[in-house]
């Protein structure tokens, strides 16, 4: 049985931390997680991670491109700002999401025909897969930085759009974590680097198996559950 995998984004440190401390800040939460595999659900953009929103910030995005673009640009905020290669990735990574859902729209459509309307299939942008940029990843002893890091439930997909590959052609990395290199060559195809088989299906077709649309932002205040 995989283990859990510790993941921690927005590092900023040259040097990378030990997996026990990388373990220790996933406990305490914030811009860190512990992921088990084939329990924990795939983190996507509209996981509830605690995010908490007045009524008056709901109101200011009000609707889908707006939604769209706060996700982004919390994304952007762990990102290194100097760094070329994380924004063109980040970029094209959003634009890829809409393109996919609107590439599939009327396939879409079927699969979410039971709300009789309440949802159209632009709303599945929001179950792709959440971009954890600058990330450390543990998993037992093993460390690994990434630009990127994406989890699908059953697995860490930690990708690198800058410098050279840290890892050996051929080396898939620790149980429970895929290491992808994305060169800049690469990077410059724009969108067609998202359909490179590199990626997992559940990254590239994100939006199969998901029933019920969600948003990523709930209104503060109002309980997880509510009474009958």
């Amino acid at each position: 049985m995989t283990q859990a995998i510790a993941c921690i984004w927005g590092w900023a440190g040259h040097i990378a931390p030990s997996a026990e401390k990388v373990r220790a800040a996933a406990a305490r939460g914030g811009a860190a997680a512990s992921f088990e595999p084939g329990a924990t659900p795939a983190l996507r953009l509209a996981s509830d991670d605690g995010r908490r929103h007045r009524p008056e910030t709901l109101a200011d995005l009000g609707d889908h491109t707006a939604r769209l673009a706060a996700v982004r640009a919390e994304a952007g905020r762990h990102a290194d700002l100097f760094s070329r290669s994380q924004r063109l990735f980040l970029d094209g990574y959003f634009r890829f999401v809409e393109e996919a859902v609107a590439g599939e729209a009327d396939a879409l459509a079927g699969q979410i025909s039971w709300s009789g309307g309440l949802f159209a299939p632009a709303d599945l942008v929001f179950a792709a897969l959440r971009p954890l940029p600058r990330a450390i990843v543990a998993a037992g002893d093993k460390i690994v930085a990434a630009d990127f890091a994406f989890w699908d439930g059953e697995a860490v997909t930690a990708v690198s759009v800058s410098g050279t590959p840290s890892n050996r052609p051929g080396d898939a990395g620790p149980e429970g974590v895929r290491r992808i290199h994305v060169a800049p060559a690469e990077l410059a195809t724009g969108l067609a680097i998202f359909a490179d088989p590199r990626f997992p299906p559940k990254l590239r077709r994100f939006f199969e198996g998901v029933a019920v649309p969600q948003g990523p932002f709930r209104p503060h205040g109002l309980p997880e559950k509510l009474e009958a």
